[in-house]
């Protein structure tokens, strides 16, 4: 009994030293403007002389955790500033920093993947993703940015 309680310690040990290294290795961006009436228009992402009036969407995509079956899903940040991830370059109130999605509402886990609505055309956003269990989260990833989209 002791020889398994030890072992049972040990695997969550494990566990939570592979969920607190950074899990997340690679993210990249993806983006699309829309037009004042609402039609999608496909990347490049708009000039600097007409971002100003424009909302576009970023494609996030980032490598799966390698240990999926032990994770409850990633969390997305993203913000204005590098390591600062205030949420202020999404329109959309209602969206906060981080956005917590869980493994189950992936299209496909292996290649996970995320739309991001209402992004600001005017200003460089920066984002990062973090996998996470319960209340463990990883480090997060390295940041990307959409200036150059």
């Amino acid at each position: 009994m002791l020889l398994r309680l030890l072992f049972y310690k040990l695997l969550i040990a494990t566990c939570l030293i592979l969920l607190s290294q950074a899990c997340i290795k690679k993210v990249s961006l993806r983006g699309s403007s829309v037009d004042d009436d609402g039609t999608d228009k496909s990347a490049p992402a708009p000039t600097p002389s007409d971002q100003s009036a424009q909302i576009v969407s970023r494609t996030i995509e980032w490598d799966a955790n390698p240990e999926e079956e032990t994770i409850s899903g990633y969390k997305i940040y993203f913000g204005t500033e590098e390591d600062n991830y205030n949420g202020n370059c999404v329109v959309n109130g209602e969206i906060s920093s981080p956005l917590v999605i869980d493994v189950d509402d992936l299209e496909n886990s292996n290649a996970p993947a995320y739309i991001l609505e209402d992004v600001r055309g005017d200003i460089v956003c920066y984002f990062a993703v973090s996998a996470f269990r319960g209340t463990e989260e990883s480090s997060l990833s390295e940041s990307v940015n959409d200036a150059n989209l």
